[in-house]
């Protein structure tokens, strides 16, 4: 009869605790971090030596449509910015100083991604689209980046709608910059095709 009272009372208690520090099986994903795909990620830290950092190319960026915003929220293939609750324009001067953080950070991804093949490009190689968001009311510039494959090339359409596709490892990405903290976060590439030798595992 103790050993049962005994093991009641550990139940009782147990279920105390759970009512008061419920489990929750939501990941938080860290702002800090590179994301490849949805396979793995990596801490955003810039190019080990800046040297290898080419600007970027200012006629390849522009600024979308607000319409164009809500879009980000659903990329084929790669980590996006979640519960966005409005959209904005922003102005040349913060496109400028977002893309002046962005591009070590760029860089230092692509150089320690675990990618199949390493990229044949750099940081300067990308086109990059522009949309102003809020998300859990702060204010976010999203930056979404290709570069154009050489069968394709640049869609003619690319400074008016969102540019999106499924796969393609890191010829795509998106990146985030609050505007308060003047930080970029929640970089993270497309996932990479899977190969026939893939699919026998």
């Amino acid at each position: 009869m103790r050993l049962q009272n005994s093991v009641l009372a550990t139940i009782i208690a147990f279920s105390v605790s759970l009512s008061v520090n419920p489990v929750t099986t939501t990941l938080q994903r860290d702002p800090m971090t590179v994301s490849y795909g949805f396979s793995g990620t990596r801490p955003l830290t810039p190019a080990q030596d800046l040297s290898t950092v080419t600007p970027f190319v200012a006629a390849w960026s522009a600024v979308l449509p607000e319409s164009e915003g809500y879009k980000v929220a659903r990329p084929c293939s790669r980590r996006a910015p979640e519960r966005i609750t409005d959209v904005w324009r922003p102005d040349s001067a913060l496109i400028a100083r977002f893309e002046r953080e962005l591009a070590p950070l760029l860089q230092g991804a692509l150089e320690r991604g675990p990618f199949s093949r390493p990229p044949a490009w750099s940081s300067g190689n990308y086109y990059r689209q522009h949309v102003g968001i809020v998300v859990e009311g702060r204010k976010i510039v999203y930056a979404n980046g290709f570069v154009p494959s050489g069968q394709g090339g640049v869609p003619g359409s690319w400074q008016t709608q969102l540019v999106d596709a499924c796969d393609g490892g890191a010829r795509y990405f998106g990146a985030e910059f609050d505007v308060e903290s003047g930080r970029v976060q929640n970089l993270a590439f497309n996932s990479e095709a899977m190969q026939p030798s893939d699919l026998s595992h």
